[in-house]
């Protein structure tokens, strides 16, 4: 199972001379690095960590002069392409030709250095489960953000929050859930989050709660609410 980490706006270049900038996001997965060009008539190019024969490093900036930090380096063997021109398709995997190639990454909002170390830590993680299981659960808390809440005067009925994620076809939102005098709260997790917001159900539009089985295991829970409130939802608990 692989996990997607919070994306980074940056701008990709083959070489540190190229003054070709290709705008975009890095999205950070467990098991390596996609990048996703503002521009659909580029294919998404995905760099599985499995195609990394060493470490990713940074580089002095030379081409791309509208960065005053560091490039992020990528030596990569093989890449994997989809959706060129917006088109939904088969995966296309690319062996490179020869020997491995340099693919340079400029950040526009973040001090490579300080995600460098970040990078080594999961591609370290890949093949240990453990250590992949503890830097999704350092960005999954279960402390809720009482902000959120609608109102102001109402009651946390639980100490902490609950670890939980939000069930839907092919994506598995990990968050924190929360209960209140008013309402319930899922707040998500910034692992898997493909833009969701926080839910909110108010407890008197719940008509219906029934538990459900997800993963083999009796653990999870659907609920029916008032279509004028919020369509129903479906959360497996994280326990054991």
């Amino acid at each position: 199972r692989a996990f997607r980490f919070a994306p980074l706006s940056t701008v990709r270049s083959i070489d540190e001379w190229d003054q070709r900038k290709q705008p975009g996001r890095l999205k950070v997965c467990s098991n390596g690095f996609i990048f996703e060009p503002d521009d659909a008539s580029f294919p998404l190019t995905r760099y599985p960590f499995s195609g990394l024969p060493s470490k990713p490093t940074v580089s002095p900036i030379r081409g791309l002069t509208s960065f005053s930090g560091l490039l992020l380096r990528l030596k990569c063997t093989s890449v994997v392409e989809m959706k060129a021109h917006n088109v939904v398709g088969p995966y296309r995997s690319r062996p490179l030709e020869s020997k491995a190639q340099d693919v340079f990454f400029g950040f526009e909002h973040s001090d490579v250095t300080s995600l460098l170390p970040w990078f080594h830590r999961l591609i370290d993680a890949t093949a240990d489960k453990s250590a992949l299981e503890a830097i999704v659960d350092e960005r999954n808390p279960d402390t809720f953000d009482p902000s959120l809440m609608e109102d102001f005067t109402e009651i946390q009925q639980l100490h902490n929050g609950l670890r939980v994620a939000k069930i839907a076809p092919l994506i598995q939102v990990p968050g924190c859930l929360m209960i209140t005098s008013e309402r319930l709260y899922f707040q998500p997790a910034s692992v898997n989050n493909v833009g969701e917001s926080v839910v909110k159900v108010r407890l008197r539009d719940i008509r219906h709660v029934f538990r459900r089985r997800y993963l083999l295991r009796q653990v999870g829970l659907e609920l029916f609410v008032d279509a004028q409130s919020i369509s129903s939802r479906a959360m497996g608990a994280d326990v054991g």
